[in-house]
């Protein structure tokens, strides 16, 4: 049947390419601030599509009225552009400090990766606060923002691929020549200093098709231990010694670790993305 027209040869439609059709416009550049429901605060990340703004700051929440904010930054986005994305501070901010161990301070507030830092007046950087803390030897790296992978990560999630960049007090150092060894693209990297009667209770964190861990043990004690409990599996305990070796840990399944010793326990963390360092061993 043949389509009723204006004139012979035209055919008038019309078509709402407004919504996810746009082409971005890296010269078109907003900005918001807002208690998004998660990633670090009062830093700045560039998103350029509604997927980023969801891996970077998390869904939509009734919190704070923190949808109105989410979906104003979704609408701009819509519409092609770039946005320079913040997250506030509040009172119901999420806080990375969970707490471990009996003694864990519950009044701290880490904001972001430098809050983990704290530079002595002798030059050196530690970590106080908690008795299991981490010091990050790489940063977030704005250049990697609008970088797409392979392996999207969960939504629920920060991307942790996005911290690849040495931090300058590592630069030079014996910590950062352990990263070329590895075959894979190495990320996040940093040293988990765990103390005397501190304690990590059972977790999952993401699968080995986002990234891998390894650990390498630079200090440890015999009454340190870490345990994997794989699916329909008796619970493993390892005991990793600080010999050089590198130790390869399935994130995906259940895991735990403590320190039962006297003295600390401190393991460089390296996260992976690709399974090159670890298919010829397995």
């Amino acid at each position: 049947m043949a389509t009723p027209q204006l004139s012979p040869g035209v055919l008038t439609r019309e078509v709402d390419l407004t919504v996810g059709r746009a082409e971005n416009v890296l010269d078109n550049i907003g900005a918001i601030a807002g208690p998004f429901e998660i990633g670090p605060v009062n830093e700045p990340i560039t998103v350029s599509t509604e997927q980023e703004l969801i891996n970077n700051f998390g869904l939509p929440k009734t919190e704070d009225n923190q949808y109105e904010y989410w979906m104003s930054a979704s609408s701009y986005l819509s519409y092609g552009g770039v946005l320079k994305v913040v997250r506030t501070d509040g009172d119901l901010l999420a806080n990375a400090n969970v707490g471990v161990g009996t003694s864990a301070r519950l009044d701290v507030k880490i904001k972001n990766f430098d809050d983990y830092i704290i530079k002595t007046d002798d030059g050196k950087f530690e970590i106080s606060g908690t008795p299991y803390k981490q010091i990050a030897i790489t940063e977030y790296n704005p250049e990697e923002s609008d970088r797409e992978y392979e392996v999207k990560i969960p939504k629920s999630r920060l991307d942790e691929r996005h911290y690849n960049k040495v931090r300058e007090w590592a630069k030079n150092s014996i910590i950062e020549s352990v990263i070329p060894q590895f075959k894979g693209e190495v990320h996040r990297v940093r040293v988990a200093i765990m103390e005397p009667g501190a304690w990590v209770s059972e977790h999952i964190d993401y699968n080995c098709d986002y990234s891998i861990r390894i650990h390498i043990p630079l200090v440890t004690n015999s009454d340190c231990a870490l345990s994997v409990r794989r699916r329909g599996e008796e619970k493993e305990i390892l005991h990793m010694q600080a010999d050089g070796s590198a130790w390869f840990i399935n994130q995906g399944f259940l895991h735990s670790a403590w320190n039962k010793g006297a003295t600390v326990r401190k393991h460089m963390i390296l996260s992976i993305y690709g399974q090159e360092d670890i298919l010829g061993a397995l």
